[in-house]
């Protein structure tokens, strides 16, 4: 299946503090990259794919990956993040994924992607909404995030509120992260 109106963006920038600081991109769970692990769980076109990180790296080519960066100096967290992604967007939608999920739920984003809909679309699981794995509108959110984050509020979960995005429920699961070493060995 390939979705011509949606891009990819794989959220990677972030700091990994208890991971001593590591690259989560290219950190193994389940014998594979991270990065790797999405891609390879949805298995569908997109317009574009893009990667938000901190450095370039030659293995982002290799999967078809186009790294972007953060436009903001400081690090402003995932919201600065999705500002460049946004940014980088020629898609109508963008689909924002945190690199270090433990489970992805590939049934909920097929759905998203076969009817999105505009300002958004986010999961909420048994531990609450994770406002990090949603699917923007780009024209209704690329001016909200940016003015936020001038205003210095890097809260992406106030941002998706603002939206009104479409919350999915589904306390069915829960999508966890892979954060800390700990994280990594248990399934």
């Amino acid at each position: 299946m390939l979705y011509h109106n949606v891009s990819l963006g794989i959220l990677a920038g972030g700091q990994a503090t208890r991971l001593k600081g590591a690259d989560k991109a290219f950190l193994q769970y389940e014998n594979q990259y991270l990065c790797r692990r999405i891609l390879d769980r949805i298995n569908v076109g997109f317009a574009d794919r893009f990667i938000s990180t901190r450095q370039i790296d030659f293995r982002f080519r290799a999967m078809d990956l186009v790294p972007v960066f953060d436009k903001r100096e400081a690090f402003s967290g995932p919201l600065a993040g999705i500002e460049a992604l946004l940014d980088a967007c020629k898609s109508d939608y963008l689909l924002t994924i945190p690199v270090d999920l433990k489970y992805l739920p590939v049934d909920c984003i097929c759905s998203w992607l076969d009817q999105p809909v505009a300002p958004g679309m986010v999961l909420q699981d048994m531990n609450g909404l994770q406002p990090l794995l949603a699917l923007w509108h780009v024209d209704s959110a690329r001016i909200k995030v940016s003015n936020s984050l001038d205003r210095q509020e890097k809260s992406v979960q106030s941002v998706i509120k603002s939206l009104h995005f479409s919350i999915t429920e589904r306390t069915d699961f829960q999508i966890g992260n892979l954060n800390t070493p700990l994280d990594f060995e248990t399934p």
